[in-house]
């Protein structure tokens, strides 16, 4: 932490040392006083910090928060403040909260009256400071309760995790949920409306019934169902549904696929490759087209294949832009 005689220092100084200074350590510095955060959040960092919030279960009603910043190793946890006693209390926001300084810089533990509030509180107050944030909120063992499908900081995240957490399907969570999210699922048991949108969708479980999900970006990792299933998907783009739809990807691809063809079309032009957003290069040269009566493409391809002709591997349906 840094001495309050820095902010003595020539502005130009200051601002070289903070710019400089981890994000984790900045945070905890502009906590420290209304002087000290003043003096913070008077540049302008040039920088997006990666947030992760993750909510974790305590025991059968209760939970804490512990929230990480990508360029550090150090963690705030979040917990309810012990009434029983007294202690010096701070702001973070609009909430009075205790801060508790550990032996070790990489952690702080912040006792408050309301986690989640709080929570939000000092998420916004780093994105004051930085002017954006990249945040992903991740429920770990957690059953969404009421107090947490209120919480309304889940709809300014770009990304949402449940890891062995469950969601009921008529839980007002899923109000909080926006189609510019990505979603990942691993474990417990969440039920999605199926009139939701995503940005993408991960899952790295057995989906518990057939369900078709509206996203850009779908990746399943343990896909569990028949072929006729995992083509519904393509036979829905081709009839001009899923306008969002841009690449499925999923294991348990048979090499028979692309020998039948459902009524595709074998590429036999070359080598030819698709880009993704984030710059990954597929090689599409051995895939199957299908075109659709708006003249938009969408190749299937799986990877390379072994020396079992029979042996499942990872499929890809690809839209082309």
């Amino acid at each position: 932490m840094f001495s309050k005689d820095l902010l003595s220092l020539p502005t130009d100084v200051v601002e070289h040392i903070f710019k400089r200074t981890p994000i984790y350590d900045l945070i905890n510095f502009s906590l420290s006083s209304d002087v000290a955060n003043e003096a913070v959040s008077q540049f302008n960092y040039l920088k997006t910090p990666r947030l992760e919030v993750t909510v974790k279960r305590q025991n059968d009603y209760d939970f804490f928060v512990e929230m990480s910043v990508s360029d550090s190793s150090g963690v705030w946890t979040i917990e309810m403040k012990d009434r029983k006693r007294p202690r010096i209390m701070e702001r973070i926001g609009d909430f009075s909260v205790v801060i508790q300084k550990s032996t070790s810089s990489e952690n702080l533990t912040i006792n408050t009256v309301d986690i989640l509030k709080t929570t939000s509180s000092l998420v916004h107050h780093i994105e004051e400071i930085f002017k954006s944030i990249d945040l992903t909120i991740t429920f770990d063992s957690v059953d969404i309760n009421r107090e947490i499908a209120q919480w309304k900081l889940i709809s300014e995240a770009k990304k949402i995790k449940m890891i062995d957490s469950s969601v009921h399907y008529h839980s007002n969570f899923q109000k909080l949920l926006n189609p510019e999210q990505e979603l990942v699922l691993d474990g417990g048991r969440v039920v999605l409306n199926e009139k939701l949108s995503f940005k993408s969708i991960e899952i790295n479980l057995n989906c518990l019934r057939f369900h078709v999900f509206n996203a850009e970006h779908l990746i399943f990792h343990d896909w569990d169902h028949s072929e006729d299933e995992a083509f519904k998907y393509i036979d829905m783009w081709k009839n001009g549904e899923l306008e969002r739809f841009k690449s499925f990807q999923f294991v348990n691809g048979y090499p028979q696929w692309m020998y039948y063809g459902f009524g595709a079309t074998e590429w036999t032009e070359g080598e030819r490759f698709y880009e993704t957003e984030k710059g990954e290069k597929i090689d599409c040269s051995q895939g199957i087209d299908w075109i659709r009566g708006d003249g938009r493409v969408g190749t299937l391809v799986l990877t390379e294949i072994n020396e079992d002709q029979m042996e499942r591997r990872t499929a890809r349906f690809l839209v082309w832009p």
